[in-house]
């Protein structure tokens, strides 16, 4: 058969090999969708403001790549893909501690489970005695 592009990074300066589909033994039911590919780790060579991660890229239909690469998607068209690839980082709206806490409780996990704060022995290893602080607080001026 047609062999199909593989996507890696690493000996090869353009990225793209080709590989028989036959030797693709994880999640071959996506070669012949579309997706983006993302480089798992990256290290910024550019100029400041410095990027976290790497510029998204789409992945053609008949494609896959090695683990130097995280697979989103797959996507039923090409346009969908596209637009993923191309949108524009967002900011998350931050999280209030409570917030933080609910997502992970039972009901949205499905385990059966409680959070509990953690204690100076779970940080430090031992109990920690209170001492009176050497700090002199001024009430008035």
């Amino acid at each position: 058969g047609v062999p199909e592009a593989l996507y890696y990074n690493g000996w090869r300066k353009d990225g793209v090999g080709y590989v028989n589909k036959s030797t693709i033994q994880k999640n071959s039911e996506w070669i012949g969708k579309h997706k983006v590919y993302i480089a798992k780790a990256y290290g910024e060579r550019g100029s400041f403001p410095y990027l976290v991660l790497a510029k998204p890229f789409l992945g053609e239909r008949n494609s896959c790549c090695t683990e130097t690469y995280l697979m989103v998607g797959p996507f039923p068209n090409k346009e969908l893909a596209k637009n993923v690839a191309e949108a524009p980082p967002m900011r998350p709206k931050p999280l209030s501690q409570d917030d933080l806490l609910g997502l992970f409780s039972a009901d949205i996990t499905g385990r059966d489970y409680v959070l509990e704060p953690a204690t100076t022995v779970d940080m430090m290893g031992k109990d920690t005695v209170i001492k009176k602080s050497l700090e002199v607080v001024y009430d008035k001026v």
